[in-house]
């Protein structure tokens, strides 16, 4: 029997969801249901597929009193804190409540609302059949001139309001990066219009990257006016005023639906996070050669509270050499959250960069690592930065407490996982069996090497593997390293745990490497959703 989870409805709300005329089969109440991830803004959902806080259990004869009368889908619904997904588990229905692990509680919204969206998600509402059809037909060709309307589309916008500029990455300006994920997003849109449920980790991702940045609801309608604008400049008379009103249509809804999450997320941060937060550094940490920590305390002296290991905070500079223009960087945190804590850390990695850069090839984005290598050259202890509230879907949700975790990372992908491998040990009774596989280019020079040398000393249950693409002098298999090379994890199967189907993976590094490390757990018969992977850069792999 399917169990379908709910978030946090009251009674008439979740009447109103059950009686959703479309909902006809489990799958396709199973399909709705999942687009409330997305379409409103009272639910929230996370990477790992398990529930953070769970209320009230409806059985199938429960739905039927709720009602008034038989309820004629085979499944249970469990009302909980977090919309997740459906599984075939009846025992999850009768699960005992367990406590919150988010931070960031749902807020409920009137019914009206609900039922508005969820109807608008069938397309019965926001767009007609018609305008789904057209949209998804113009499918084909976006994914053929995407890059080209995204790059008119940004020059249209950014000529006409160069305030904005201050939101977005010079580089990935310069890179086409930012261009090319925007290509990708609307192309994915128009591709499953029909199906929406499809893109809600897109959508979760982008969401959190947006609150980051503190976008606004009244900044939708410039970026609808100034996108639609890019599609009539390229397409030209291909843009007929049917394809252009439908295009609309499902902008509209599409900013219906960022908006409606944001302000969950924006809500749920709570009041000392309106805006940008003024933060001093108040110590300066070197992990390894090319990686320090920054210790950041907020101005105002006021707690932080708790955020989910491995979580992100976006840090906004000014560059001095382009007149104080603003520019955003995402940075890990790189400790385990813990109530009352004062300070957050991050920790950077300097890139290589051109030395000498002139004020032309910062203002073109042609400068890499330019926030980076600012805060490693230029920031030091008293120094102020600002910071948004913690962000991100890549985090621990593993709520059973002998479910397996393994981490893998290469580099100064050592950030998040960190964070989670923290998390963990700072468990009560903490025996979960966790696995650090990790990839460093020398073994002299290992990002918390000390750290997770000392946690092992501590813990039994961790395992920690060090690949070394070089050995530093004098090191010794065995002692400070493990493996000499590049990561092969057919050489750690008995630390990956494959043969336990509840085993969670989060993987952080190069997106090459991540999406291959993906391919192969796959290829060994790990599911996908238990494959949780993190991005340092826009987009999404």
């Amino acid at each position: 029997m399917p169990v379908v989870r709910l978030a946090a409805l009251h009674a008439p709300q979740l009447v109103e969801v059950l009686r959703s005329p479309s909902a006809k089969t489990p799958s396709e109440l199973q399909a709705q249901v999942m687009m409330l991830a997305i379409a409103s803004s009272s639910i929230t959902h996370g990477p790992g597929g398990q529930p953070r806080r769970q209320a009230n259990a409806y059985s199938s004869s429960g739905i039927d009193k709720v009602l008034g009368r038989p309820y004629p889908l085979p499944c249970s619904l469990v009302v909980v804190g977090v919309i997740i997904r459906t599984t075939n588990s009846a025992a999850a229905a009768a699960a005992a409540p367990v406590p919150s692990q988010h931070p960031q509680t749902p807020t409920p919204v009137p019914v009206a609302l609900l039922a508005r969206r969820l109807r608008a998600s069938s397309g019965s509402m926001a767009l007609t059949a018609r305008q789904i059809a057209i949209v998804k037909s113009t499918a084909p060709i976006v994914r053929q001139h995407g890059r080209t309307i995204t790059t008119t589309f940004y020059a249209r916008m950014l000529a006409a309001h160069p305030e904005l500029k201050n939101y977005f990455s010079l580089r990935n300006q310069q890179t086409g990066a930012q261009q090319a994920a925007l290509a990708d997003a609307v192309f994915a849109y128009a591709a499953h219009i029909d199906n929406l449920p499809k893109l809600t980790h897109a959508v979760e991702r982008i969401a959190h990257k947006h609150v980051s940045l503190f976008i606004k609801p009244e900044q939708y309608a410039i970026v609808g006016r100034h996108l639609v604008g890019a599609f009539a400049e390229v397409l030209g008379p291909a843009l007929t005023t049917e394809v252009k009103d439908a295009w609309v249509a499902a902008y509209g809804q599409l900013a219906d639906v960022f908006i409606g999450r944001e302000k969950q997320l924006y809500d749920a941060a709570g009041a000392d996070w309106k805006s940008w937060r003024a933060f001093t550094i108040v110590k300066k940490a070197r992990e390894s050669d090319d990686v320090v920590s920054f210790y950041l305390e907020p101005k105002d002296g006021r707690a932080l509270g708790r955020f989910l290991p491995g979580q992100y905070v976006s840090l906004q500079v000014p560059i001095p050499e382009l007149d104080g223009l603003l520019q955003s960087r995402q940075f890990s945190l790189s400790t385990a959250p813990v109530d009352g804590m004062r300070q957050f850390r991050i920790s950077v990695k300097r890139e290589a960069t051109i030395p000498g850069a002139t004020r032309d090839e910062l203002a073109e984005g042609r400068v890499p690592g330019l926030i980076s290598n600012m805060l490693h050259d230029r920031y030091d202890v008293g120094d102020e930065v600002q910071l948004s509230a913690p962000c991100g879907e890549f985090f621990l949700d593993a709520p059973k407490p002998d479910t397996p975790v393994v981490l893998l990372s290469l580099g100064v992908g050592a950030t998040p996982v960190l964070s989670i491998l923290d998390s963990i040990l700072l468990e009560e009774k903490a025996t979960r069996p966790v696995s650090y596989i990790h990839g460093a280019a020398r073994s002299d020079s290992v990002c918390f090497g000390d750290h997770i040398r000392s946690a092992a000393a501590r813990h039994a249950n961790l395992k920690p593997v060090l690949f070394a693409e070089n050995v530093g002098r004098g090191h010794g298999e065995g002692r400070d390293y493990d493996f000499h090379g590049l990561m092969d994890l057919a050489k750690v199967r008995d630390e990956l745990h494959l043969g336990d189907t509840d085993a969670q993976y989060y993987v952080c590094g190069p997106e090459e490497w991540m999406v291959e490390t993906r391919r192969w757990l796959a290829d060994k018969g790990v599911d996908q959703e238990r494959i949780h992977l993190e991005l340092f850069r826009t987009g999404d792999v």
